[in-house]
């Protein structure tokens, strides 16, 4: 995908303001300790990179 601009709606709710994914939704997706691991858009979840 191409860089695209996001918008925070809600703690780990963002929506897409660019195209080709422009008002798609994700949300990052945290372990039990509370750290980011995935971030899912699109209907895909992607690992953090390190």
């Amino acid at each position: 995908m191409p860089p695209m601009r996001v918008a925070f709606f809600e703690k780990d709710q963002t929506l897409m303001l660019d195209e080709p994914m422009k008002n798609g939704i994700g949300d990052f997706i945290r372990d039990e300790n509370g750290r980011v691991q995935f971030f899912r858009i699109g209907g895909r979840a992607h690992k953090k990179i390190k």
